[in-house]
């Protein structure tokens, strides 16, 4: 196993902010934000099921995460595992299921405008030992939310953005 899926996340956000410290010093907040908005365009290619030659669409991932986790040190998150966790307890943020079910996911997010954010910290409780560990164990926690039915990419995402 590489070293890069046995690190964890945080890890990886410490390393990255500190290797483009240099870099995104004198950035401010709206400067990461617009990159990564540029970026997350790129994405969305993805989601449309658009093409463009001589794009590849899944490019943007590695260039969307490592912005994020910029903007996410530019702000002063103190950790993105537990930002993720904090929302993904290993269910879906509004539905509470895992996998998601879009229907009654659909009902939820309708009927309560958001998220129940100390529903959401007792499961993350419940599933702490579910937590993933190691960026590795996020990637196959995300795995598991893809494979939930066929069709587009909206339909093989959480139902919430992070």
């Amino acid at each position: 196993m590489s070293v890069g899926v046995t690190r964890s996340l945080d890890d990886w956000y410490r390393t990255l902010n500190r290797i483009y410290l240099d870099q995104n010093f004198y950035r401010d907040t709206f400067s990461i934000f617009g990159h990564l908005t540029e970026i997350v365009g790129g994405l969305s290619l993805l989601g449309s099921e658009k093409q463009k030659p001589g794009v590849d669409p899944l490019a943007f991932m590695p260039k969307a995460i490592g912005w994020w986790l910029a903007l996410c040190g530019k702000v002063g998150v103190r950790s993105v595992e537990d930002m993720l966790w904090a929302k993904f307890p290993y269910v879906c943020s509004y539905c509470q299921q895992a996998p998601h079910l879009n229907d009654p996911c659909q009902e939820r997010k309708r009927a309560h405008r958001g998220a129940n954010w100390e529903s959401l910290q007792q499961i993350g409780q419940t599933n702490a030992a579910r937590r993933p560990r190691t960026l590795g164990a996020w990637q196959k926690r995300t795995q598991r939310w893809r494979r939930r039915g066929q069709g587009n990419l909206r339909r093989h995402l959480p139902c919430s953005k992070v």
